[in-house]
C-alpha cells in the first residue's frame, strides 16, 4: 500500500490512479521501486502546464551529478563532433545523452536517423526535465523510458542505447589501482612550452625535477585518447622512448600526462633552426639510429606507432633522440574498423593504411623513410608542392620523392627501400638498424682518419692565437672572411653575385661572393676598391657596413623572378627546386637596403633559404649570442652594475639619498626568480609593503609583475612603476589602495602619489615604425624624388613623431609632478614592460644629471630595461618563449632613443654623450652580439647562456676612433663644470688628467644637485626634430658634401682641444713637482681625436689629421656619397647623368 500525501480529495486522484499514472512513465520491464517495509511514500504534484504527476520518494532521479554516470547511455561531456562520429551510420533510433556544450547544466539527446544525427536539447525547468516544453519528467531515466515507448514529436523513438565504452572505465580503474597517479599539489606548473590540438604542453616541477606536462581538458573526446596513451606508455620502458612519470586526474576536470622533460625540443625544430652547416651528417645518422632503436623495441612488442614523424621525436639534453606522442599507438591485434575514422597524417602514412586501414610494423617503416627525408632535408614538409589530397594518387602512380640535396647515397637507398609499395617487401626495423649500424661504423672510421691527419698537421706548426677583434690590414688582394670565435658559415657561398649600389637604379655595382654565417651576411668584392684604404671604420667586428650586416638586422626579404625582374614579392617561405630567383632585396631594421643580383649564381636557392632561416630564428636558443665566444680581454676591472644583487640596489638607494631604509627597502622575495620570472632577484618596494603582502597579492597583478621603486628626488618624492591588476574586483581594488598608501607612507611629507597611466600600445609603435621604415628604406632615385616632393606630409603620416610627442608630454607632466609639486608618481601600464620603460627612463634623465653621462645612461638601461625585463627579443626580433610572433615586433627602444635625441637638441650642453652614441646603442641592439639585448628577461639569459658574459662593455664593440664621436665636447665647458672640477681637484693635488676628466662620479651627482639641473622637455610639434642622422644616414641623395652637424662637431672639438691643451699647461705650472704625472697631450681625455690604441698594423684606424683624406658628408661616418655624382666602380653600362641637380627638402634641413 502506498501512502498518499494528505490533500483534498476533490483535487487529487486515488492511489490506484497514481500508481497507474506512474506506470505510464515506466517501461513494462522495469519494476516500480516501492519498498513496503520502509514506507516509501508516493505523492503527486502539478507540472508547469498544470498536469498531475506522481512523485515517488523511493525512486532515484537523475537531474545531474554523480548518479548520472551510472547510466550506460550517458556519455558525459563529449563534443558534438565526437557524437556525430559515434552515431553516424548507426541504425535509426540509436541514441545517447550527453552534457550540453552550449548550455551548461542542460543535457542533449542525440538520435541516429537516416544516416545523420539529430540533437535535442533537454531543458531544466522548475526542477523538471523536458525536450519540448510539453512532456515534463522528474529524471532522465523517466524521459528515456517515455521516448522508448514512442517518438512523441522526436524524429524517431528511442530504440537502442549506444553504450559508453567500458574500455575507458577499465583504463581509469587500472590507473587508479596503479602507482602512476600523481596528486596535483605535488606538481608545480611553469610556462607553456608547446601547443597541441587538444591541449597545451607546459613545463613543470615534480619531485624537484623538471618535467613536461601534457594538459588536456576533459570533454572534447580527448579523455579516451589520453587514457589510451597513458595505458600504452605505462607498459613501455626504453632509452629511446619518452618516459611516462605519472598521470593527474584532477577532480574530473583536467587530465595531465607527466613525462620526462626534453630540453632541446623536437627534432623538426632542431634541424630547421640550425640548418645544413650546424647539423652534421654524423648527427643526422645518430638521430636516425636512436629513432630506429626505439622502433625496434615497439616492433618486438607488436605495437604500431602510426604517427612517426620528426615533430614527434624529442631531443634530450645530451642530444639523444626519443620517440614521443603515443596517442595513436596501438597493438597490431587491437586495430579494428572503427580506427578508420581516426585522423592520420596523410603525407607520413603508408598507402595500405590510408586505403585499407591496414596498420602493421611495415607501415611504420614507410613513415620512418619519410622521417629520414625530413632529417636530411632539414625539416622541409614532405611531398613539396603536392596537395595533401593528391598524395595517395601520386604514390599509386609510382611517384617517390627525390633524395634531399646532399643526402648520402646509402641513406637515399634506404629511403627507397622503405617506400616499396608492397608492405611485405619493405625491410623491418631490425634490418634497418643493422644497416644504420654499418653506416655509423664507416662514418666513425672516416672521422678518425680525418682527425689523425689534422693532428699530424697541427703538430708540425706552432700553436697561435689571434683575437677576433684584432685590427688587421685587409687591403691585400685576396680578401677573406675574418670570423669571430664560434662563428661559422651555414651554407656554401653564393658566387658571381652582383651587389648593386643604392640609388644606381641597378646599373652600378660590384661582382663578388656572398657569405652567410650564423651572425651576419657578408659580401666580398672580387676586386679591391680604390678607396678602401680611406674607409672610416666604426665597428670592430663588422668591417664595412656597405658590405655586411647582422642577420638579426634583417627586417624583410623580397625577391623577383627571371620572368619579371622588376616585380618584387615578399619572401616568406623557402624556395623549392622549381622556383627561380633573379634579384634579392634585403631590407634592414636600421633602414639599409641591399640589392643582390643572383641570376648568374648556381647556389642561390640554398643560400637564400639559409638566409631566410637564420634571419628569422624560431626560438631564443638559436640566437647567435648564445653560440659565439667573446674574448676575455674585454673584461674590465670594474664590474658593471647589473641590479641583480642586493649591493647594486643598496648603492642606488644611497645615491638617491634614501639609503637609510626608513622609506624604501630591498626585498629578496624573488630569489632564484621563484616568484616572478621576469624580475631581478632583488628589487625595491615601500618599507610598509611587507613580503607576505607581496606574496599574497602577486597573482592579482598582470603577469605577476608587482610594483617596484625606480628613483627618488631630493624633496622626498619618488618614481614607481606598476602593472595593472588582472581584474577589477573589490579585492584587487583594496590591494591597490594598500599599495598606494604604502607609497604615500614612503614619502618624506606623507603625500599621496599621483597615478599616471601609460598608453603606448605595441600595435601603435609597430605600425609607426613600419611606416617610418617604408619612407626611409629607399634605394632608387625615382622613389626618393617622389617622396621628397611630399616629405613633410609623409613624415607626419607615419605617426612616429606623434608617439615621440606623446612620450615627451607625459614626461613633462611627471617631471613637474615630482620636482615642482613634490608628489610621488606611479607609472601604470598593462604589463609594465614597454611604455613604462620609456617614460620612467626619460623622467630620470630629466631629473638626474648622472643619467646624462655615458656611465649613468648605461646604468639606467640596465636598471629600467634589463633588470625588469623589457622583452628585447620580442620587440626587436619577434621571438617569444613559445616561438616566433612577428606581431610582437615593436622597437620601443628606438622610440626611447629618439626621445633622448629630442632632449639633446633642446639641451645641447647638458649631456655628456652625442647622437652618435645613441645610434651606436641602437645598432648594437640589432647585431645579436649582446646577450642583454637578445633575451626577454634575466631568466632567459641564465637558462640559455652558460658562459661568462663579456658583452656588458657595450662601447667596446666600436672602434676607438669612432668612440671619439660619442662624447659631447661642450659638456665639460657648460655651466661651470670645468671650473668646479678644476678648483676642487687642484686643491687635492690631482693630475691634469683627473682634473679634466669628463666623467663625474655618481656620488658627485647626488640628489643634492637636482634642483638646479632639472630639464623640462618641450613637446610642441614645431619643437620636434626628425632624427635625420639615424633614419636617413644610408640615403645618399639626402646628404650634402662638407656640411651638416658633423662639420660643426669637428670644428667645435678642434677648438675645445686647443683650450684644454692651454689648461694643461696652466695646471703643469700650478702643480709644479707633479708635472711628471701629467700627460703631454689630450690623448687621455675625451676630447682627444687621436687614438693610440690599435694603431699598429691598421690603416683603417684613422686620426683626426687623416680625416682630410676622407670625403665628409652630412651622414659621416656612415655614408660618403652624395648624388648625382657617385664615386663608384662601374661594372655595367652607366646611365646618362642628369645635367643639374636640385637640393632636396632633406638637404635644405641641413
Amino acid at each position: 500500500m502506498i501512502d498518499v500525501e494528505p490533500v483534498s480529495t476533490s483535487d487529487w486522484p486515488s492511489v490506484a490512479k497514481l500508481v497507474r499514472l506512474y506506470l505510464d512513465y515506466c517501461t513494462k520491464v522495469e519494476n516500480v521501486p516501492i519498498v513496503d517495509n520502509k514506507n516509501t511514500a508516493c505523492s503527486v504534484r502539478r507540472d508547469p502546464v498544470n498536469r498531475l504527476l506522481p512523485v515517488v520518494s523511493g525512486v532515484k532521479t537523475m537531474h545531474s551529478g554523480e548518479e548520472t554516470s551510472d547510466s550506460p547511455w550517458f556519455h558525459g561531456s563529449i563534443s558534438r563532433e565526437e557524437t556525430n562520429r559515434l552515431l553516424t551510420h548507426k541504425p535509426d533510433g540509436t541514441f545517447l545523452i550527453r552534457e550540453s556544450t552550449n548550455y551548461p547544466g542542460d543535457f542533449t539527446l542525440c538520435i541516429a536517423f537516416n544516416g545523420k544525427v539529430e540533437h535535442y536539447r533537454i531543458f531544466h525547468q522548475n526542477n523538471m526535465l523536458t525536450c519540448d516544453h510539453e512532456g515534463f519528467f522528474e529524471s532522465l531515466q523517466l524521459l528515456v523510458a517515455h521516448y522508448m515507448r514512442g517518438a512523441d514529436g522526436l524524429c524517431h523513438k528511442l530504440v537502442e542505447a549506444l553504450l559508453v565504452d567500458d574500455g575507458d572505465r577499465r583504463r581509469l580503474t587500472k590507473l587508479n589501482e596503479s602507482n602512476w597517479i600523481v596528486r596535483k599539489e605535488h606538481l608545480q606548473l611553469l610556462d607553456v612550452i608547446g601547443h597541441g590540438e587538444f591541449g597545451d604542453v607546459m613545463g613543470g616541477l615534480f619531485k624537484g625535477k623538471k618535467v613536461a606536462v601534457k594538459v588536456m581538458k576533459r570533454g572534447n573526446h580527448v579523455i579516451e585518447s589520453l587514457l589510451q596513451e597513458a595505458s600504452m606508455m605505462m607498459t613501455l620502458k626504453h632509452q629511446n622512448l619518452v618516459e611516462l612519470l605519472g598521470v593527474v586526474l584532477n577532480d574530473g576536470t583536467d587530465v595531465y600526462l607527466v613525462t620526462e622533460f626534453m630540453p632541446n625540443g623536437s627534432l623538426l625544430d632542431y634541424v630547421r633552426s640550425r640548418g645544413r652547416q650546424m647539423v652534421t651528417q654524423s648527427q643526422q645518422l645518430n638521430f636516425a639510429f636512436d629513432i630506429c632503436c626505439g622502433m625496434v623495441y615497439l616492433e618486438k612488442k607488436n605495437l604500431v606507432h602510426r604517427d612517426l614523424a620528426a615533430r614527434n621525436i624529442l631531443l634530450s639534453e645530451d642530444m639523444v633522440a626519443k620517440v614521443a606522442d603515443f596517442g595513436l599507438a596501438k597493438s597490431v591485434d587491437s586495430i579494428d574498423a572503427e580506427d578508420a575514422n581516426c585522423k592520420f597524417p596523410i603525407k607520413w602514412t603508408a598507402p595500405e593504411a590510408l586505403c585499407h586501414n591496414k596498420f602493421t610494423g611495415k607501415s611504420d617503416v614507410w613513415s620512418f623513410g619519410i622521417l629520414l627525408w625530413e632529417i636530411y632535408s632539414f625539416g622541409r614538409v614532405p611531398y613539396p608542392r603536392i596537395p595533401v589530397q593528391e598524395v595517395v594518387r601520386y604514390i599509386k602512380n609510382g611517384y617517390r620523392m627525390e633524395p634531399p640535396e646532399g643526402c648520402p647515397s646509402d641513406i637515399a637507398e634506404l629511403m627507397s627501400q622503405t617506400w616499396t609499395i608492397k608492405a611485405e617487401c619493405r625491410p623491418n626495423f631490425q634490418q634497418i638498424l643493422k644497416a644504420l649500424q654499418l653506416m655509423l661504423q664507416n662514418n666513425n672510421n672516416s672521422l678518425n682518419s680525418i682527425q689523425r691527419g689534422m693532428n699530424s698537421l697541427n703538430s708540425s706548426r706552432a700553436e697561435s692565437f689571434k683575437s677576433y677583434v684584432e685590427e688587421e690590414d685587409s687591403s691585400n688582394g685576396n680578401p677573406s672572411l675574418n670570423l669571430i670565435s664560434g662563428e661559422q658559415e651555414v651554407t656554401t657561398p653564393c658566387e658571381n653575385v652582383i651587389l648593386y649600389f643604392p640609388f644606381s637604379d641597378s646599373r652600378q655595382g660590384l661582382i663578388g661572393n656572398v657569405h652567410c654565417t650564423i651572425l651576419r651576411l657578408i659580401f666580398l668584392p672580387a676586386t679591391e676598391m680604390n678607396n678602401q684604404r680611406s674607409y672610416f671604420r666604426t665597428q670592430r667586428i663588422f668591417s664595412n657596413s656597405n658590405f655586411e650586416t647582422a642577420l638579426l638586422n634583417v627586417y624583410r626579404l623580397e625577391h623577383s623572378c627571371n620572368a619579371d625582374p622588376k616585380k618584387f614579392r615578399h619572401l616568406v617561405n623557402f624556395l623549392s627546386f622549381a622556383d627561380d630567383i633573379h634579384t634579392l632585396k634585403v631590407y634592414c631594421k636600421d633602414f639599409r637596403v641591399f640589392s643582390f643580383d643572383l641570376h648568374f649564381s648556381n647556389q642561390c636557392k640554398n643560400f637564400v633559404n639559409c638566409l631566410l632561416q637564420y634571419s628569422f630564428p624560431m626560438s631564443l636558443e638559436n640566437l647567435p649570442c648564445f653560440h659565439l665566444r667573446h674574448p676575455t680581454n674585454w673584461k674590465r676591472k670594474l664590474k658593471k652594475c647589473s641590479f641583480d644583487c642586493r649591493e647594486d640596489w643598496q648603492c642606488e638607494l644611497q645615491r638617491c639619498g634614501t639609503g637609510g631604509g626608513h622609506s624604501w627597502r630591498i626585498t629578496q622575495i624573488n630569489e632564484s626568480n621563484r616568484l616572478i620570472r621576469s624580475y631581478s632577484c632583488c628589487f625595491v618596494v615601500p618599507s610598509s609593503w611587507y613580503d607576505n603582502m607581496i606574496e599574497t597579492s602577486v597573482s592579482n597583478w598582470k603577469e605577476r609583475r608587482v610594483p617596484f621603486w625606480c628613483w627618488s628626488h631630493l624633496n622626498g618624492s619618488s618614481l614607481v612603476r606598476s602593472s595593472s591588476m588582472t581584474m577589477d574586483t573589490e579585492v584587487t581594488r583594496k590591494q591597490w589602495l594598500l599599495f598606494e598608501a604604502a607609497v604615500g607612507e614612503s614619502h618624506a611629507k606623507k603625500k599621496q602619489p599621483v597615478v599616471i597611466d601609460v598608453s603606448l600600445s605595441v600595435r601603435d609603435v609597430a605600425n609607426a615604425y613600419d611606416a617610418l621604415r617604408k619612407i626611409c628604406s629607399i634605394d632608387n632615385s625615382t622613389e626618393f624624388w617622389a617622396i621628397d616632393s611630399r616629405w613633410y606630409s609623409e613624415v607626419e603620416s607615419t605617426g612616429w613623431l606623434c608617439l615621440v610627442q606623446k612620450c615627451l608630454s607625459q614626461v613633462h607632466c611627471c617631471v613637474e609632478t615630482i620636482s615642482t609639486l613634490g608628489n610621488s608618481v606611479i607609472l601604470r601600464e598593462k604589463l609594465n614592460q614597454d611604455g613604462c620603460c620609456v617614460i620612467a627612463s626619460l623622467v630620470q634623465i630629466c631629473c638626474d644629471p648622472f643619467y646624462r653621462t655615458i656611465d649613468g645612461f648605461e646604468m639606467l638601461i640596465r636598471k629600467e630595461w634589463l633588470a625588469f625585463s623589457h622583452p628585447f627579443a620580442s620587440r626587436l626580433h619577434g621571438l617569444t618563449s613559445s616561438g616566433r610572433s612577428d606581431e610582437e615586433l615593436a622597437p620601443f627602444f628606438l622610440l626611447f632613443l629618439d626621445c633622448v635625441f629630442q632632449l639633446l637638441v633642446q639641451y645641447p650642453t647638458d649631456f655628456q654623450f652625442t647622437e652618435h652614441y645613441l645610434i651606436a646603442m641602437w645598432d648594437l641592439s640589432l647585431t645579436g652580439l649582446v646577450v642583454s639585448f637578445s633575451t626577454n628577461c634575466l631568466r632567459d639569459r641564465i637558462d640559455y647562456y652558460h658562459f661568462d658574459d663579456h658583452t656588458d662593455y657595450w662601447t667596446e664593440f666600436y672602434h676607438d676612433d669612432y668612440r671619439q664621436f660619442f662624447k659631447n665636447s661642450c659638456y665639460l665647458f657648460a655651466k661651470s663644470r670645468l671650473a668646479e672640477n678644476y678648483s676642487s681637484s687642484l686643491s687635492a693635488g690631482c693630475s691634469s688628467a683627473d682634473i679634466l676628466s669628463p666623467s663625474p662620479s655618481p656620488s658627485s651627482l647626488s640628489s643634492a644637485s637636482l634642483s638646479s639641473s632639472t630639464l623640462l622637455p618641450e613637446s610642441q610639434p614645431f619643437v620636434l626634430n626628425f632624427w635625420q642622422t639615424a633614419f636617413l644616414r644610408w640615403s645618399a641623395p639626402a646628404q650634402v658634401a662638407n656640411g651638416g652637424d658633423v662639420q660643426l662637431t669637428l670644428h667645435v672639438n678642434s677648438v675645445n682641444a686647443h683650450l684644454l691643451k692651454l689648461l694643461q699647461e696652466k695646471i703643469r705650472l700650478e702643480i709644479g713637482a707633479n708635472t711628471t704625472t701629467c700627460p703631454d697631450s689630450t690623448s687621455g681625455t675625451f676630447l682627444s681625436t687621436t687614438s693610440n690604441n690599435d694603431k699598429a698594423g691598421s690603416d683603417s684606424s684613422l686620426s683626426c689629421a687623416d680625416l682630410s683624406n676622407l670625403r665628409i658628408t652630412s651622414a659621416f661616418p656612415f655614408t660618403y656619397e652624395t648624388l648625382p655624382i657617385p664615386d663608384y666602380l662601374y661594372i655595367l653600362p652607366i646611365r646618362q647623368q642628369p645635367k643639374a641637380s636640385r637640393p632636396t627638402s632633406k638637404q635644405q634641413q641641413q
